[in-house]
């Protein structure tokens, strides 16, 4: 097939560029969101913070560790906005919500949702783990909560006063405002949430 003349000479390199951009472009149109950076310190970090919580007794295991998680990231979202700051990613533990790890989790519900266990299985298995009849734990993706039904947990999170591009990151009132909308925000006794401020 023959192209019109129009096309002839520079029109038709132009064509070919024009093309091309349009692949480019039509290629990375859906890959909206933050960028992840595996490894790397943002460039601006304005707090680092590490946060230690011990929630309150639970009979079965699965349940103690679903409410350390619950308080962690409550926990998180506190000491970010008591510092002064908006948002904040987690950095540890490496675990399936480690923001600096690769996580695009950033949401409390998402956070929950992967961390939380819902399992009647497991919450059976829980119980007789907790009561001390078998030495075996529950495998836990997020690894922040320290022990089997002890409640206690651990994370370390960057927090920051503008939404950084390095890493996904939690809005700290969103985190706040869902829990309290789906009734798990609970009102930390004082000496249950402590914070060690690394940098700021």
């Amino acid at each position: 097939m023959k192209l019109p003349k129009y096309f002839k000479g520079v029109q038709v390199k132009n064509l070919y560029k024009t093309v091309a951009m349009g692949a480019i472009i039509t290629l990375f149109a859906g890959c909206g969101g933050h960028m992840v950076e595996v490894g790397k310190l943002p460039k601006k970090t304005d707090m680092i913070a590490d946060i230690k919580i011990e929630a309150p007794k639970a009979l079965f295991q699965a349940e103690a560790r679903n409410k350390a998680n619950i308080l962690a990231i409550e926990a998180a979202a506190k000491s970010t906005i008591k510092n002064g700051y908006r948002y904040f990613s987690i950095d540890l533990p490496k675990g399936a919500v480690s923001n600096t790890h690769g996580s695009l989790v950033h949401s409390a519900k998402d956070y929950i949702k992967t961390c939380n266990t819902n399992s009647t299985g497991k919450e059976i298995g829980a119980s007789l783990l907790t009561l001390g009849m078998f030495s075996v734990t529950l495998p836990d993706s997020c690894h922040i909560a320290s022990k089997a039904g002890d409640g206690k947990g651990w994370l370390r999170i960057y927090a920051f006063k503008t939404q950084p591009l390095n890493y996904t990151s939690y809005d700290a009132k969103a985190v706040i405002k869902y829990l309290k909308d789906n009734k798990m925000y609970i009102n930390i006794p004082k000496g249950e949430f402590a914070e060690t401020i690394i940098k700021k």
